[in-house]
């Protein structure tokens, strides 16, 4: 495969995960009225949970599964005993969220430490290559989370409120 193509494919991968991240800012803003900057920390730390989760149990469903449990039950607690006290003022959430996204980044680097770690994707033995999978799943990931997206705020109220918004 040729370094022009693995680029492209990167830079596919890439764009497609800052989808992921703006959708999620937009949809927090959009919808609820929150400012929350600490989404990249939540990945980060989802990702971290995950992999020690695969590493202990062999299980890359039940890291994906422990992950994001995981995150829901963090994002849960910050929200109801941080973001709400701020209220409607949007400065204190950036600057609260921002404090929280550091906090959380340096969790996890003392926590895991700052050396790339592998996951081996449970399809490397089907294909061979983990980093076309990778990157080709993040993508079709993105399309599908657009993709429903759309079709929620063409087909209901919710939708429409958010679109508004």
């Amino acid at each position: 495969m040729t370094s022009a193509i693995l680029q492209a494919i990167n830079g596919v991968s890439l764009a497609a995960l800052l989808f992921l991240l703006a959708s999620g800012f937009t949809l927090s803003f959009g919808l609820m009225r929150v400012v929350n900057m600490a989404h990249g920390a939540y990945y980060l730390l989802g990702g971290y949970i995950g992999l020690t989760i695969a590493e202990r149990t062999g299980s890359f469903a039940l890291a994906l599964a422990g992950g994001g449990a995981a995150i829901v039950v963090l994002g849960y607690l910050i929200d109801r005993f941080l973001i709400r006290r701020t209220g409607e003022n949007h400065l204190a959430q950036v600057l609260l969220t921002v404090g929280v996204a550091f906090v959380l980044g340096d969790a996890a680097l003392y926590i895991w430490g700052g050396d790339n770690l592998m996951v081996v994707h449970w399809l490397y033995n089907i294909t061979g290559d983990s980093f076309r999978l990778r990157s080709c799943s993040v993508a079709a990931g993105s399309a599908t989370c657009s993709n429903t997206s759309f079709r929620k705020m063409k087909s209901n109220r919710v939708g429409s409120l958010g679109k508004s918004a």
